[in-house]
């Protein structure tokens, strides 16, 4: 049980940088889409620096998932601790989901 909670608390700063990663990468690709949709046309600092938003967000999104998938395999002793780290697709496929939602939300809005 105290070995499990180790475990756990040394996941949480990663869980958290790949919820910061999350949010980022959705808040400036949202964010991109927002401000092109609307009139007056943006300035290209202002496209830049959100989609530099966007592509850190997935970056630290990516790299906070390889870093747990690899400690997760290395700590995996048995074959369902490494078909439990092949599952972490489902992190990706959220993010992919919540940002579709955004985007389409803010086309709706714009429109």
């Amino acid at each position: 049980m105290k070995d499990d909670m180790r475990y756990e608390a040394r996941q949480v700063p990663l869980m958290l940088g790949k919820l910061l990663g999350g949010i980022l990468a959705v808040i400036g690709f949202g964010g991109l889409v927002f401000i092109s949709t609307r009139p007056p046309k943006p300035t290209t600092l202002s496209i830049v620096l959100h989609l530099i938003a966007g592509i850190v967000g997935i970056t630290v999104f990516a790299l906070c998932s390889r870093i747990m998938s690899s400690r997760c395999a290395r700590e995996a002793l048995d074959e369902a601790g490494r078909k439990q780290t092949g599952a972490k697709a489902l992190s990706w496929i959220i993010l992919l989901a919540l940002a579709a939602i955004f985007i389409v939300i803010m086309l709706l809005v714009s429109g």
